[in-house]
């Protein structure tokens, strides 16, 4: 799955790398994204692509209230066919942006490390994504979740999940509001490229540090980041 993220870059960098064509809203750097917060995501606009901020946590239209547990993640292998994701699979997609996510690896003693991964080179990314448009008695709440798959092979050993990551060849595949069903789930694979994985700081464990300090190298014994070369 992917339950935390990271996107502490600014607006200007967001515009140069995708091709931003219009911003509906201005993003600040953020180092510790959890469900429910906003999250930067570009759709599909009459110009290009379009920035604006997203509820993390899927609402479906036709829902009556929100689901107790907000639907942060959509398995790729089955969203055509879940009721909650599919209209949106085929109409409503979106990126998430960022440029590292979190997961925990289980130790040998039992305990949980955080771990950064995210390319070498630390470029923002896209992430697959779904939203949706869901009418509450205050007014329409955009909300919208992040596409996982298996892991690649360089971090299976830390997950059996990881998000669905859209390179510069697919993204625009992605917006496209023509794109068959069977071309959209061919992009929904595992990573291929390398990443880099690197343990960081357990103040990311709580949603209320949002600082650089969350992507603080951690502390014990030495540990070399590591850098995969992909599959």
């Amino acid at each position: 799955m992917c339950g935390r993220f990271s996107l502490g870059v600014e607006t200007d960098r967001l515009v140069a790398e995708f091709g931003l064509s219009e911003l509906a809203a201005e993003h600040r750097p953020r180092f510790n994204i959890a469900p429910t917060q906003p999250v930067a995501a570009v759709v599909a606009g009459p110009n290009g692509p379009r920035l604006g901020m997203l509820r993390w946590g899927l609402i479906p239209a036709g829902s009556d209230a929100p689901p107790r547990a907000p639907l942060i993640n959509a398995r790729s292998e089955t969203v055509d066919r879940r009721p909650s994701f599919a209209s949106s699979f085929r109409h409503r997609r979106c990126w998430i942006l960022a440029d590292g996510f979190y997961e925990w690896r289980r130790e040998s003693d039992g305990s949980r490390s955080p771990c950064h991964i995210r390319l070498p080179d630390g470029r923002p990314f896209a992430l697959a994504g779904l939203w949706d448009r869901w009418q509450s008695e205050d007014g329409p709440v955009l909300t919208c979740a992040i596409l996982t798959t298996r892991p690649a092979a360089a971090i299976a050993h830390i997950h059996d999940r990881m998000p669905v990551l859209l390179t510069p060849e697919t993204r625009a595949a992605w917006l496209d509001r023509s794109a068959e069903p069977s071309a959209l789930r061919r992009l929904l694979e595992p990573w291929d490229g390398p990443l880099r994985i690197e343990r960081v700081s357990t103040r990311v464990n709580s949603v209320v540090n949002d600082d650089p300090g969350c992507l603080t190298p951690a502390q014990g014994p030495a540990e070399a980041p590591a850098e995969t070369s992909g599959s």
